[in-house]
């Protein structure tokens, strides 16, 4: 089990430098700071050099950095990025800090990618993501099948309003993708969980599906049903800090429904773009 981080809270990835990243931890150079005087301590070098490296012109050590990346309790991940942002600001040319600057924006951009941040999952053939991505049945009826006592195709039907024949053409093709299993006349799923990267050329359609069904439910719209839609302005880094807030939701999200009980299915579309285009 990880130690509990020390005073302060800030996300290492939003920050392309380290010294605004330890301001965030430490707080404004007026004010008396208790986490300034541990990390003197755990360095073993004075507060006052400390305090030249977080607002003046010094830096630290790669070998001080280390130290201070284990005293942070950072992940292995999050020391390699503490790293890269010491050794960019060390760096004694443009080519150099460049070099290390490029590495630093390939870890973030990675961090943006939905899969790469959530991790891999059940991948179908290009031909069977045509299929399955097609319409919002097949992925509605694949889940209908982790509902307890939802294993028949006159239950699923019912239940989401599709017509009997569709909903047994749709099983037919999850039994022979792989993805549900039948037992005479019931279905039971044999994967649970799908998902497509960023480059497929199906995500268009996925998604495209599903926000026309959210449009759909608008019409017989529900207490227990949430839409909401803004338009608004904020910086670059809090925009990016909000995408980053966005993706750890879905993360953690993802983790509640995998230990919850399958009773009701429900469809979840976050949208949270840019609309400059020039």
């Amino acid at each position: 089990m990880r130690k509990p981080r020390p005073p302060g809270s800030a996300d290492i990835y939003h920050f392309a430098a380290y010294k605004p990243y330890l301001h965030a931890l430490v707080g404004p150079k007026n004010k008396r700071s208790g986490l300034r005087g541990q990390i003197a301590k755990t360095l073993k070098i004075q507060a006052t050099y400390v305090s030249q490296v977080l607002y003046g012109n010094a830096d630290f050590s790669l070998e001080q950095a280390e130290s201070l990346s284990d005293f942070l309790n950072h992940t292995s991940e999050e020391k390699l990025y503490f790293l890269l942002l010491i050794q960019k600001d060390r760096a004694g040319t443009q080519r150099l800090e460049k070099h290390f600057y490029d590495q630093i924006q390939s870890i973030r951009d990675k961090r943006l990618v939905l899969t790469e941040r959530l991790g891999a999952s059940h991948t179908l053939s290009s031909e069977n993501q045509a299929a399955y991505y097609s319409s919002w049945h097949f992925s509605a009826i694949h889940m209908a099948l982790t509902i307890e006592g939802m294993t028949t195709a006159s239950h699923i039907s019912a239940y989401l309003g599709i017509p009997p024949v569709r909903v047994n053409e749709v099983l037919e093709f999850l039994c022979k993708a792989g993805l549900a299993e039948k037992n005479h006349s019931r279905y039971s799923p044999s994967v649970e969980h799908v998902r497509l990267g960023k480059a497929s050329y199906n995500i268009l359609k996925h998604h495209s599906n599903w926000r026309n069904k959210a449009i759909e439910s608008l019409e017989y719209e529900t207490l227990s049903d949430l839409h909401y839609s803004a338009v608004v302005t904020l910086s670059k880094i809090d925009a990016l800090a909000l995408k980053e807030s966005i993706l750890d939701f879905i993360k953690e999200s993802l983790k509640t429904i995998r230990a919850s009980e399958g009773q009701e299915i429900c469809a979840l579309n976050l949208d949270f773009f840019s609309l400059k285009r020039g």
